[in-house]
């Protein structure tokens, strides 16, 4: 049996591949700048080269025919053909606390996601496109959703509740529910494996770290409490997420700055932004991938070591150690664009440079 697993973004498909006979990952992949134009596909199979293609993909079921076009390519695929998918799991961000477990997608499912929307509004309606592009076009294979939120629900209430009237959690849902739960899930059973315990007997904290972080502590095998909360905004410090913060200093910011709440909200609630900027460096005149980009600073053809364009910054140390060009643009400030290999220069690479200032190339003569 051949399983297909869809983590759907608001501009981008990420995808594997996962033959259960042979327990074996066959291919995984992305599909970026869905939605936005520039579209294309990165496909990988182990102990082959990369396959990187243009296709132009204005909405997700587009992206999705493509990604099955490509899996039963005769050159670059994988399987013989779409018979062989017996069934399609998505990666659902956050179920509320409607959910403990993953389930199968029908109707009652799609309406009750649908209401948590306003809980996660910049990822729940993403991951509907995605059920909806893979429902229409694999309309005979079952659908599971399974949400970063429902391994917390075994939280107790004296780790989900705020210290905020209850009110706020009857009628607005505020309470703690935390996030990366499929990670964690994972990392909990596979450790009682290797400590040859009882997975309902088992002790543990574990720590999710990547461009998003949080930190899980686990009792008898389930989840006791976590460091993110309503959103994946609090916590520890991540990549573009401030973490923790005094709640004072939202309200001291509007009234300094004359910012209304919205505007605050708009902004990741300024905490996008006292995380840094968060950019790659281009080196190439491509004129689409700067018009998306964030920040775009001219340097000039001969300043210094780097010519052409910068659409914000990385580290000197960064920039300096490494030969050649490099090509990508940053979208809304997190998402990574890289030039398809036929529109790259010969050497140029495509690279993503975390948590750097501009005023770190300026004050190192790099502009």
């Amino acid at each position: 049996m051949v399983i297909l697993t869809l983590n759907c973004g608001s501009s981008s498909v990420k995808y594997q591949v996962y033959d259960w006979e042979k327990k074996d990952v066959l291919a995984n992949g992305i599909v970026e700048r869905v939605t936005i134009g520039g579209s294309f596909i990165t496909h990988k199979v182990r102990n082959r080269p990369d396959y990187e293609v243009e296709h132009e993909c204005p909405n997700h079921v587009v992206a999705i025919e493509l990604i099955l076009k490509t899996l039963v390519d005769p050159e670059v695929g994988v399987i013989s053909d779409l018979s062989k998918i017996k069934a399609v799991g998505h990666r659902m961000v956050h179920g509320g606390s409607k959910f403990a477990k993953s389930s199968i997608i029908n109707g009652d499912f799609l309406e009750t996601f649908e209401s948590l929307n306003e809980l996660a509004p910049l990822h729940n309606p993403a991951n509907l496109m995605g059920v909806e592009a893979a429902t229409t076009i694999l309309p005979n294979v079952p659908q599971c959703a399974i949400m970063d939120t429902a391994w917390h629900q075994t939280m107790p209430a004296q780790s989900y509740m705020y210290a905020l009237p209850r009110e706020w959690y009857e009628k607005y849902m505020v309470r703690r529910y935390g996030f990366h739960g499929t990670s964690f899930l994972y990392n909990a059973k596979r450790a009682a494996v290797l400590l040859g315990k009882d997975p309902f007997e088992t002790n543990l904290i574990i720590a999710h770290i990547g461009n998003g972080a949080s930190i899980n502590a686990v009792k008898n095998g389930c989840s006791y409490d976590t460091s993110m909360g309503l959103t994946p905004l609090e916590g520890l410090v991540m990549g573009t997420r401030s973490g923790d913060v005094d709640p004072g200093i939202i309200f001291h910011i509007i009234r300094k700055t004359g910012m209304t709440a919205a505007e605050t909200d708009k902004t990741a609630g300024l905490l996008l932004d006292l995380a840094g900027d968060h950019t790659v460096l281009v080196i190439e005149h491509d004129l689409e991938l700067i018009r998306a980009a964030d920040h775009v600073v001219d340097i000039g053809p001969g300043a210094g070591k780097w010519g052409g364009q910068v659409v914000a910054a990385g580290t000197p140390a960064e920039v300096a150690g490494m030969p050649g060009s490099i090509t990508g643009a940053y979208l809304s400030g997190r998402q990574r664009v890289a030039a398809p290999a036929q529109r790259r220069k010969p050497g140029h690479k495509a690279l993503t440079i975390y948590g750097a200032r501009q005023h770190n190339l300026q004050n190192n003569g790099y502009i």
